[in-house]
C-alpha cells in the first residue's frame, strides 16, 4: 500500500515539476526573435543562500534554488501599445519551506509631448504562497499609473502612483508575517512610545485575524546619464498601507539610489543604497511600531549573446525599536538569464 503524498507537498511538487519542464522547453528553443511576433520569452535560473529568509530576528540560514520564467506581447495600435505579461518565479528552499509568485497583467502607453513623454496604465492580479512564512500568503490586485518625461539628453524623470489591493489567505495574530510583507523592497518594523525601548515586540491581543489590505504608494524617480556608460538614478517614495487590524496599518517613507557601470561590451555592474523609515499606528495600550531599515546591493552581469551569467548580493539591516522586531538578513545568488 502507498503513502499518500499531502495536498501540500503534492501541489508543490506539481508546481515545480511544470515549472521544470517549462524550462527545459524554452532552453531548447532557439535564441532568435521573428521580425513578424513581438512575442518575448524570459528566463532565469539560479542558487543562492540566505542567511534570514524569514526576516526574524532569530535568524534560520536556508539555501535555495530559484526559477522564474516570464511570457509577454504586444501589440501595437494607432496611437498607442498595448501589453500583456505572465510572470513567475519558484523559490525551492531546504525542507518544505518553498514559495512561489505567479502574476498576469496588461498595461496601455503612449507617447505624449512629441515623444518626450510617456504615460501608462497597468492593472494585474498576483498569486503568492509561502509555505516558510504562512501569515504572508495572499492573493493581490493593483493598479498603476506611471509618466516619463525626458528632460534633455541626459535626464530623465518619472512619476508613479500605484493601488495594491492585498488579500491575505491565513488568519495569523498581528505582525507574524515579515516585516512589511506586501510593500516591496522597503520593509518595517516597530517602537513603544512613552515606555522607551521594548523587550517584545507582540502585540497584546495574540488573537488570530484575517485581514485585507490596501496598499498606496507614490514614488518620484530622476536618472542621470554621466556617460554613455555610467547612469545612476534616485528614487523618494511614500506609502501608506490602510488594514482593518490597527497593528496592521502603517506609513512608510523611504529613498533609494541605483548607480550602473557598463565595463565594455559585455560586463555590466549594478549597485545599490536604500534607507527606509516605517512608523505602525498607535493601537492598544499605546503600542506602536517604526522601523529603521538599511540596505545595500551589488550585481555583477557577464552578456552572452541572448543569455546572461550573474552573480548579486543584497543585504538588509534593521533596526527596530522593539528588540524581537529588528533583524539582519544576506542574500547571495548566482545563475543564468535568457530572453528571446
Amino acid at each position: 500500500m502507498s503513502a499518500r503524498i499531502p495536498p501540500r507537498r503534492l501541489a508543490r511538487q506539481t508546481g515545480r515539476a511544470a515549472l521544470s519542464l517549462l524550462l527545459c522547453a524554452s532552453m531548447l528553443l532557439p535564441i532568435q526573435r521573428t521580425h513578424a511576433s513581438d512575442l518575448e520569452l524570459s528566463g532565469e535560473t539560479g542558487l543562492g543562500y540566505d542567511t534570514n529568509p524569514a526576516q526574524s530576528h532569530r535568524s534560520r540560514d536556508l539555501a535555495f534554488a530559484r526559477l522564474a520564467l516570464g511570457a509577454a506581447q504586444t501589440l501595437g495600435l494607432k496611437t498607442s501599445d498595448l501589453s500583456f505579461a505572465l510572470e513567475g518565479w519558484y523559490r525551492d528552499y531546504e525542507a518544505d519551506n518553498d514559495s512561489y509568485r505567479l502574476s498576469l497583467g496588461s498595461s496601455w502607453s503612449r507617447s505624449t509631448e512629441r515623444d518626450l513623454g510617456l504615460i501608462r496604465v497597468s492593472v494585474s492580479g498576483v498569486l503568492y504562497r509561502d509555505a516558510l512564512v504562512p501569515a504572508d500568503e495572499r492573493d493581490e490586485a493593483a493598479l498603476a499609473l506611471r509618466y516619463d518625461r525626458i528632460l534633455g539628453a541626459r535626464d530623465t524623470l518619472g512619476l508613479s502612483a500605484e493601488v495594491r489591493w492585498l488579500a491575505y489567505r491565513n488568519p495569523s495574530e498581528p505582525w507574524s508575517g515579515r516585516p512589511g510583507s506586501g510593500s516591496g523592497r522597503w520593509d518595517s518594523n516597530g517602537r513603544g512610545r512613552g515606555t522607551g525601548r521594548q523587550g517584545s515586540g507582540r502585540p497584546t491581543a495574540r488573537l488570530e485575524q484575517r485581514r485585507d489590505d490596501r496598499l498606496s504608494t507614490l514614488a518620484l524617480d530622476a536618472a542621470h546619464d554621466w556617460s554613455p556608460t555610467v547612469s545612476t538614478r534616485i528614487t523618494l517614495a511614500h506609502a501608506r498601507n490602510e488594514s482593518p487590524v490597527a497593528l496592521e496599518s502603517y506609513d512608510r517613507d523611504g529613498i533609494g539610489l541605483l548607480a550602473r557601470i557598463a565595463l565594455g561590451q559585455k560586463w555590466l555592474v549594478e549597485a545599490g543604497l536604500g534607507w527606509s523609515r516605517c512608523d505602525y499606528d498607535h493601537a492598544q495600550r499605546r503600542l506602536s511600531r517604526e522601523d529603521e531599515q538599511r540596505s545595500a546591493a551589488l550585481a555583477i552581469r557577464r552578456q552572452l549573446g541572448a543569455r546572461e551569467l550573474y552573480c548579486s548580493l543584497d543585504w538588509v539591516d534593521s533596526d527596530s525599536t522593539l528588540d524581537d522586531r529588528s533583524f539582519r538578513q544576506g542574500v547571495t545568488q548566482c545563475g543564468l538569464a535568457w530572453s528571446f
